[in-house]
């Protein structure tokens, strides 16, 4: 089962819960305690749940608790550029986590390349303007998961249009077809994985990034870390060689040499 969560205390993320309630039927019920609805009917291609959490939901740890196979995390984005865009990324922290990010510190969700990438190309497909982000917070979970977001500040989370538009996204993600792609992990460069985001729209799906403002945390056990918390098996480690330092970069493939894992520069 899928279950989305969404914080009331978000109107971004409100926006596309109360979009998704209009597009599909829905059934109003409980789980663990919260408002929920399910998306269950012979109308619905793909059985969802949705989930309203009552606060913030970067420190929801009690998500694992739905037993889902995967979590999704509606959410707004906030960028310093105030641009409008929709993103889509991972959780989990590399290194310690900023105050108020939620999640443990140097410690990764599991995550599903596969999905991120089925969600990244929805929402290209359905907006126009996507960016996928590195790992860089909570919560971190054992449930395979991702959040969804729309950016990139409050002028933009409370149009309802893009609560429509996140919304139609989902389902596209939710209800086509596996992308598939070889799966990577990418260590340096933007927040924005810039030299990876590329690949995704060709032949590569991306799980945990720990860009360049995380680096100085990818340890030897943090690449196995992020090797064993995804779902699918890694056949690439990608270095973004301009936003590395080459030191680092070394230190990284003698590391992906010792556990076997394959390197490439993009």
């Amino acid at each position: 089962m899928i279950v989305l969560f969404y914080s009331a205390q978000d109107p971004a993320a409100v926006h596309a819960a109360d979009a998704l309630k209009s597009m599909r039927p829905a059934e109003k019920t409980q789980i663990q305690g919260f408002e929920a609805w399910h998306f269950r009917s012979s109308l619905n291609p793909v059985p969802f749940d949705l989930v309203e959490l009552p606060f913030r939901a970067l420190s929801f740890q009690d998500a694992d608790l739905f037993d889902a196979d995967l979590a999704v995390f509606l959410s707004r984005h906030a960028g310093a550029s105030g641009r409008p865009c929709f993103t889509c990324h991972p959780t989990g922290n590399f290194g310690e986590p900023k105050e108020g990010f939620g999640g443990a510190p140097r410690t990764l969700s599991r995550a599903s390349a596969h999905w991120l990438k089925r969600f990244y190309l929805a929402l290209k497909e359905k907006t126009g303007c996507v960016s996928m982000e590195a790992t860089h917070h909570g919560p971190t979970l054992q449930t395979p998961t991702l959040f969804v977001e729309t950016g990139s500040d409050e002028r933009e989370w409370v149009k309802p249009e893009n609560g429509r538009l996140l919304a139609e996204s989902v389902l596209a993600a939710l209800e086509g077809l596996n992308p598939g792609g070889k799966v990577a992990l990418g260590v340096g460069g933007t927040h924005y994985c810039s030299a990876f985001a590329p690949l995704v729209e060709q032949d590569w799906a991306f799980s945990h990034v720990a860009s360049k403002h995380s680096v100085d945390s990818v340890t030897k056990e943090m690449l196995q870390q992020a090797v064993a918390k995804t779902a699918e098996p890694v056949e690439m480690v990608f270095l973004d060689k301009g936003g590395l330092p080459s030191a680092k970069r070394k230190e990284i493939e003698g590391w992906c040499g010792e556990l076997g894992l394959a390197f490439e520069s993009v």
